[in-house]
């Protein structure tokens, strides 16, 4: 038995699992588990067998917010949600911004199952939604890849499509140089060629595929023009498109 199936023991009605970080890197998912699961999620959603619910938002002091979000799923049979406080500051503290932590409940009987560590998870989901969008919409071949900010979610991204794409050059671009410096040296150790550009127009001409994971709340938002990304290029904006100028992307093709 592995350390996550061990782990995975509790009560039922009795007792609540809680996972750390550790904890739920230990279960060991594979892209492919990963991929699958959301495939299945969003497959579910347009059977009429998944729901969720608005993201709940709660100001808190400075720029601060805590945020909640959650979704029941029928197959497998359970209800999420996802809880987290957003706070920008926090990098000058050495903390991260935001440390989600997520409640898994029985589907069956609303029964509570596990307390997990979201940090993690929220990662790798996320790159997965956007890998699920690009396996039919980017190009196969697509071989150069651009970020936009190379904080988690890009590190977590790159690490997912280099797997799927026979991805060749990474182009980085980020608010502090030394953020991007430090992505082009994961990139050169995956074996793909890095460079790094002041320009974030120059890092978005070009590229196959663009992904762009801009920090809401951070500092001169709203700076990528949609008429810089070449015909034909995927372009995945993480950031709900906090650091896209919002009157150009009406010239993105949605379909």
């Amino acid at each position: 038995m592995t350390e996550c199936e061990t782990l995975m023991q509790p009560t039922h009605g009795k007792e609540i699992l809680y996972l750390s970080r550790d904890q739920v890197i230990a279960c060991d998912l594979s892209l492919a588990d990963i991929e699958g699961a959301v495939h299945n999620a969003f497959l579910r959603h347009s059977e009429g067998q998944a729901w969720s619910h608005r993201k709940v938002t709660i100001k808190a002091s400075g720029n601060a917010v805590f945020r909640g979000k959650g979704g029941v799923l029928s197959s497998p049979n359970f209800g999420a949600f996802k809880w987290f406080g957003y706070f920008p500051n926090n990098a000058d503290r050495g903390l991260r911004d935001f440390s989600p932590m997520v409640l898994l409940n029985d589907g069956s009987d609303g029964l509570p199952v596990a307390m997990m560590d979201g940090t993690w998870l929220s990662e790798v989901r996320t790159a997965a939604i956007t890998l699920v969008a690009a396996r039919p919409m980017a190009r196969a071949n697509s071989s150069r890849i651009a970020f936009v900010a190379c904080g988690a979610q890009a590190r977590r991204h790159l690490e997912t499509f280099v797997r799927a794409f026979p991805l060749k050059e990474v182009v980085a671009y980020s608010r502090r140089r030394t953020t991007a410096e430090a992505f082009a040296v994961l990139a050169r150790e995956m074996g793909l060629r890095a460079e790094v550009t002041e320009s974030p127009e120059a890092a978005v001409k070009g590229a196959d595929i663009v992904i762009s994971s801009v920090p809401h709340g951070a500092a001169g938002g709203g700076f990528l023009q949609g008429d810089w990304v070449s015909p034909g290029t995927f372009v995945a904006a993480v950031d709900l498109g906090f650091g896209w100028r919002r009157k150009s992307l009406g010239g993105f093709d949605r379909t």
